[in-house]
């Protein structure tokens, strides 16, 4: 069973676990979610029991259908673009990053389906304002490709 904050009482559910990923400080499974017929993610400690199927066959070969975790996404940042250029300087050498042709960025390729935790973790999932925003995604459109759902 778990409990999910979209709903007021557990289900159960049958899934079928593929991997682990530990984000966000805490542990998530990646699996199969039956009941939604789909691929997600589910908090370790969010799930109350398990148990397996009495009539439980091998699990299904189906990691290469989960097209998010197979795919790669190339996440880049960049200095907040109203900082003073040589306040961007200092942000670059904070965060590791190397002088481009379109000025300095730091970018990394991760799974598809761990991009909406790097950014929320970074807080680069929402408008990013005030003086203590320091950095910005270099294309902004992946915050909005890659947000939370409330499902």
């Amino acid at each position: 069973m778990e409990t999910l904050f979209s709903d007021d009482v557990p289900h159960r559910r049958i899934i079928w676990p593929q991997h682990l990923v530990y984000v966000l400080s805490r542990w998530h499974v990646r699996a199969y979610d039956e009941r939604k017929a789909r691929f997600a993610d589910f908090v370790l400690n969010r799930i109350a029991e398990c148990a397996l199927p009495a009539n439980a066959a091998d699990p299904p070969a189906i990691d290469h259908l989960d097209v998010e975790w197979q795919t790669s996404v190339e996440v880049a940042i960049q200095p907040k673009p109203s900082l003073f250029k040589a306040q961007q300087e200092v942000v670059a050498r904070q965060f590791g990053m190397s002088t481009t042709h379109a000025g300095w960025r730091w970018s990394a390729a991760m799974r598809q389906c761990l991009v909406k935790y790097f950014l929320h973790q970074h807080r680069l999932d929402i408008v990013p304002s005030g003086p203590h925003v320091r950095v910005a995604l270099c294309d902004p459109a992946l915050a909005e490709c890659y947000r939370f759902s409330d499902d």
